[in-house]
């Protein structure tokens, strides 16, 4: 349901007190077993059964019917709730009516587990046409969560284009131009990495953009020249023949390579560990990717205050749990000096390490350490890694030292 795995379990109990008390029995210990989805459960069914005294009319009868205490045994094991209690109260919802007697039953139940993950919009009473017991239906209220802008990953094949690489030079020159009064080449290197991020983004999105207008470009050519083969004698020997089929290969080859790119980046946003050479499947990928941004966003909360659907009340839920738990209460300077005291240190270096740590770090240090950087290749990376800084060590190698 929205994306949201549910067991759903339908239940028919005798009509026999004895044998429903032992169908209720053996039911809970059955579902426990094969429940796939424990705390999320939608259980519903002609139970032959009454909960209470008001759910039958007249009411006597109920109180010798010792099966139903099976059957609040079977809702409090499994934590399940009655769907019409939680959204009628105390109103009469009779689903089977005797005309012989005149006596009226609630006997059809819809219960959902205390966790369920979305909220009962609406439980009631529906009239049946074969069966001569009513039907019962229960609505549910679902929250389309909105997701962030999810999971950027850095293309390194984008250190390739000689555009990006003349606008990152000009970001890094331009931020140490603007930024000339900070004195903490540690803030400005993080500043600068923001700046960077933000262009890789937005030219990303526009290379994106562009490749998707060349694929439906080529795809209309090679439409074309495939019109034109299937109404011309390839067979014959003419130049006109060779050229078409020349220019069909060719167009294959760039919408080869285009489907080989959005390959690259579905598989590598999707966090696939396995992928076998040649595979061209990017619409799994895609779907794959799509599933694990789904599973991503958190659809419910459950606190001391009850089960949360609404994507305001998540937040505020999620807001209140991380500002309790980073608060700090009852902190005094001896517990911070006791936990201080006690922190065993692995290895104590030597004066002649301290002194080296403590020495400046050169340019022909920062110089090594880049060339012995191993390249990954054109894949997709996230953030500014190794590879990035590599690339540019022309440009930000005198910065980088400083």
């Amino acid at each position: 349901m929205n994306d949201a795995n549910v067991t759903i379990i339908c239940l028919y109990a005798p009509n026999k007190m004895k044998e429903r008390s032992d169908f209720f029995i053996k039911a809970a210990r059955w579902i426990k077993r094969h429940a796939l989805y424990p705390n999320s459960i939608i259980l519903g069914g002609d139970l032959n059964c009454c909960l209470n005294d008001r759910d039958r009319r007249p009411s006597n009868s109920v109180k010798n019917d010792y099966s139903r205490k099976s059957l609040i045994k079977l809702m409090n094991s499994l934590g399940l709730t009655d769907c019409w209690t939680k959204v009628n109260d105390n109103k009469l919802g009779f689903t089977f009516f005797n005309k012989s007697t005149g006596g009226a039953s609630r006997l059809d139940y819809i219960f959902i587990s205390d966790s369920f993950p979305f909220e009962i919009k609406s439980m009631k009473v529906s009239s049946c046409v074969v069966p001569d017991h009513e039907s019962v239906i229960a609505s549910f209220k679902t929250h389309n969560h909105k997701r962030g802008p999810g999971y950027w990953k850095f293309n390194n094949s984008h250190l390739e284009n000689s555009e990006f690489k003349a606008n990152i030079k000009e970001i890094i020159c331009n931020t140490r131009k603007e930024l000339k009064e900070i004195k903490s080449y540690r803030l400005l290197w993080e500043l600068l990495k923001i700046r960077i991020k933000e262009f890789s983004i937005s030219f990303s999105v526009k290379k994106a953009h562009e490749n998707r207008n060349n694929a439906v470009y080529l795809e209309h050519r090679l439409n074309s020249v495939l019109e034109k083969l299937n109404s011309y004698d390839v067979s014959s020997n003419s130049k006109y023949s060779k050229d078409l089929l020349n220019e069909k290969i060719s167009l294959q080859n760039q919408m080869n390579t285009i489907h080989d790119e959005k390959s690259k980046g579905n598989i590598i946003r999707s966090r696939i560990k396995w992928i076998e050479e040649g595979e061209k499947s990017s619409s799994y990928f895609l779907k794959l990717e799509k599933i694990r941004q789904s599973g991503n966003v958190i659809k419910t909360t459950q606190t001391e205050k009850g089960v949360s659907h609404s994507q305001e009340d998540v937040m505020n839920d999620i807001k209140d749990f991380y500002t309790k738990l980073y608060s700090s209460s009852n902190i005094t300077k001896d517990k911070v000096d006791e936990y201080l005291n006690n922190i065993q240190m692995p290895k104590i270096l030597s004066e002649t390490e301290k002194l080296s740590c403590e020495e400046q770090i050169s340019e022909s240090d920062l110089s090594e350490a880049m060339s012995k950087i191993k390249i990954i290749g054109p894949q997709v990376v996230t953030d500014l890694r190794l590879n990035f800084i590599k690339h540019l060590c022309l440009t930000s190698k005198i910065f980088l030292w400083e």
